[in-house]
């Protein structure tokens, strides 16, 4: 190693590594379940008399929770890939996780012809923990490049 690499070079703070750790295991928890919906395809069967009329082209209505389900696989596996880059102290990793997270969370209120404030309830616990990641992260950016 070259002496100025080893003095660019700097250590992780504890506070960032936790944080980090934190969000990998929410980040995976949020992987695994997008998974298992895709893979299982239960969510298609539920989610077909849920979706909103207008949304979807009436010949996709009948495949509607499948595409639901990719999409959210998707919006999974690019905040995962975010928080890989802010392991790595990249900060686009940051806004990638954000904006995924953004998504994942308004994707349901946009396809789903469910009560407004019953959808919300249901929902903040994930916007709360989503919320609280992407404000630490902030302030924390200052350890990204």
């Amino acid at each position: 190693m070259t002496p100025e690499y080893i003095q660019s070079y700097q250590e992780r703070p504890l506070q960032y590594k936790v944080l980090c750790v934190m969000a990998f295991i929410f980040g995976g928890f949020n992987l695994v379940f997008s998974l298992f919906f895709l893979i299982l395809g239960g969510i298609q069967n539920d989610l077909m008399e849920f979706m909103r009329p207008g949304i979807l082209p009436q010949s996709l209505v009948s495949v509607a929770g499948l595409i639901y389900s990719i999409v959210a696989f998707i919006l999974s596996v690019t905040a995962f890939v975010g928080l890989i880059q802010m392991w790595n102290r990249v900060e686009v990793g940051y806004w990638m996780f954000s904006l995924s997270m953004l998504l994942f969370l308004i994707l349901p209120f946009v396809f789903l012809k469910v009560p407004f404030l019953w959808l919300f309830k249901t929902l903040s616990p994930f916007l709360v923990i989503t919320g609280i990641f992407v404000m630490l992260f902030y302030f924390n950016r200052r350890f990204m490049e």
